[in-house]
């Protein structure tokens, strides 16, 4: 019974979404951290916790086997893409708000959308086309250019955005032997390596108040990540990234929850599209369980 409730496709969308929730808070917690800290200080502190915190939990477990790969190359490469698009996003968010930072970071499911169709040979539903054109409709309602995309700050979010989408692509090329225990591992191996070679170490400094948020910062990110791999394992680019574009109504409330930042029209009116856009997605599943003599086939 369990077993058929987390390989429902109901579930997968709930652990993306579920995911895609936490590391909003992630970012909410990462421009926090950009007012004191460095973009290497910030990558080096945090990724060193997610080690500290991964190494028992395996030890516990009895699972340090899961650490090892036979995939080293990959690894290192969706890592330095991880990376990379992380000192981007930290770089992005020390200039500018945060709705203005995930209005440019949503070209991330455009991207992830056409390498997929490139790359990995994926072909749009009619169920997925509509939801796209929705998605793309309601993120131009939202999205008033202006000087901030392209400024430096801009382009550092555009960069993010495309450095994850290659990051997931990657992903998606690797064997499902591979775990989220490794995968993360690499991953911050990998971006210590890199803030030790560009850190300014005349600069370094942590105190017990900021190493907290950094700790919180490493938590939500290992179980954010346990939450959308699990659905990135399941499900196509195009339907990764038309559920990313619920990051807009998810960073919405957020904002207005943490901040009081109440949303403009173009805002609320982007997100009720979205949302409905996403509905529209899910509803072939519904429609196989209730109409079983309806015929569907899902790519």
């Amino acid at each position: 019974m369990l077993n058929k409730l987390i390989n429902s496709s109901y579930f997968q969308y709930i652990s993306l979404i579920s995911g895609s929730i936490l590391f909003c808070l992630s970012e909410s917690l990462l421009k926090l951290s950009t007012e004191t800290y460095t973009t290497y200080e910030i990558l080096l502190y945090r990724s060193i916790l997610l080690i500290i915190f991964l190494a028992p939990s395996a030890f516990i477990l009895k699972k340090i086997a899961l650490f090892k790969t036979k995939n080293l190359k990959m690894h290192l490469l969706r890592s330095f893409f991880s990376a990379t698009s992380l000192i981007f996003a930290t770089k992005a968010l020390a200039g500018l708000q945060l709705y203005s930072y995930k209005y440019l970071y949503f070209l991330n499911p455009i991207f992830m959308t056409i390498l997929g169709i490139i790359f990995l040979k994926e072909k749009l539903t009619n169920q997925q086309m509509i939801s796209f054109i929705m998605c793309i409709v309601g993120i131009y309602i939202a999205f008033r250019p202006n000087d901030e995309v392209l400024s430096v700050h801009g382009l550092y979010a555009i960069g993010a955005a495309f450095c994850i989408s290659l990051a997931v692509l990657v992903f998606k090329k690797m064997p499902v032997s591979e775990t989220i225990f490794s995968i993360m591992f690499y991953y911050s191996l990998c971006c210590i390596g890199i803030s030790l070679i560009f850190i300014d170490y005349s600069k370094i400094k942590v105190n017990l108040h900021e190493l907290t948020i950094f700790s919180f910062m490493a938590i939500i990110h290992i179980v954010a990540s346990f939450l959308y791999t699990y659905g990135l394992r399941i499900n196509n680019l195009t339907t990764i990234s038309l559920i990313s574009y619920l990051m807009l109504p998810i960073s919405m409330l957020m904002g207005w929850t943490i901040w009081r930042e109440f949303p403009s029209k173009n805002t609320l009116y982007a997100s009720v599209l979205i949302t409905l856009s996403n509905i529209i997605l899910m509803l072939p599943f519904k429609i196989i369980k209730t109409y079983p003599y309806i015929k569907y086939k899902r790519k």
